[in-house]
């Protein structure tokens, strides 16, 4: 393989070949991990005092390893023993929880990362119920697109242990929460973990406002930014559903704007033009207290 192609034919060629080093490369390495982990001795006379303990990595029903094997991975991968644990968790997790995936792996028929995935979404599942989904993916990823695996696999999970699905939806409930970030780079973002029909109607109720709201040409620089058409669409839509929550906020008490509120406003007093009334002209930041900083141009839209 010519490691710098000439032509549309070699580079082609190269492209596959380098996929296959790839595929090749992450089996490479789970199987290399998977020798160390086995091999490597461990005095046994010395486990229980301060020098090196036994521990797991993975989830249940994964071999123990002796704690100093991060760091022969690490040193071997040039990378940080706390990412080399991740690099044994993953391995333990598919070799010893979903052998049949492990399987497919080495046989070159499922990606490495996919079965991570997979094992990563089922480490909450006993070693008994883990079995189904092992079965179950490592079947449907020689049928289906990895998009519709991962969308199925939820389901799956629920159905291997119904109880510890109730358990894990009880822990969530708890943590039902609206959070609503400080200004960075000029917006705010909103983070909301709801139970599923107050998310369904507030999805619905975004999606029906914004079908509502006339529709706005993208700024010159914003249209810029788009990939293509169908980007600009996306980001068109996104805009659209961003201002019906607004509009939804403004509207909630039945009125068109909610109670006045005060905002203290911080500015540089000599970045303010003599004759400038609107505030487009404003330069440098301003300091909105308790809700972050954004460009004092900004200003107008705000207040």
């Amino acid at each position: 393989m010519e490691v710098l192609p000439r032509t549309l034919t070699q580079a082609l060629a190269n492209l596959t070949e380098a996929d296959a080093l790839a595929r090749m490369a992450e089996v490479a390495q789970a199987v290399s991990i998977s020798t160390i982990i086995d091999t490597y001795q461990l005095d046994e006379e010395r486990t229980y005092e301060t020098i090196e303990q036994l521990t797991r990595y993975g989830a249940d029903g994964t071999a123990s390893v002796g704690e100093f094997v991060a760091l022969e991975v690490g040193a071997a991968l040039g990378i940080s023993p706390g990412s080399a644990i991740g690099r044994i968790a993953d391995v333990l997790n598919v070799r010893d929880r979903h052998p049949v995936l492990w399987e497919a792996m080495l046989a070159g028929t499922v990606r490495f990362h996919q079965a991570c995935r997979v094992a990563s979404e089922c480490v909450g599942l006993s070693a008994d119920a883990v079995t189904q989904v092992d079965r179950k993916c490592a079947q449907a990823l020689g049928q289906w697109p990895w998009a519709r695996v991962l969308k199925e696999l939820p389901s799956w999970i629920i159905a291997a242990d119904p109880a510890s699905a109730t358990a894990k939806e009880v822990r969530a409930r708890k943590e039902r929460k609206v959070h609503i970030t400080e200004i960075k780079d000029g917006q705010i973002e909103a983070f909301l973990r709801l139970n599923p029909a107050d998310g369904i109607a507030l999805s619905d109720a975004i999606t029906g406002i914004a079908a509502h709201l006339p529709e706005q040409d993208l700024p010159p620089e914003m249209r810029e930014l788009a990939c293509n058409d169908d980007d600009a669409t996306r980001i068109q839509l996104n805009a659209r559903r961003a201002a019906a929550i607004g509009h939804l906020a403004r509207t909630a008490l039945g009125q068109d704007t909610l109670p006045v509120r005060q905002l203290v406003i911080t500015i540089d007093a000599t970045k303010i033009p003599a004759t400038d009334h609107d505030g487009s002209h404003l330069t440098g930041p301003a300091r909105i207290h308790h809700w972050g900083t954004l460009l004092a141009n900004r200003l107008p839209e705000l207040l």
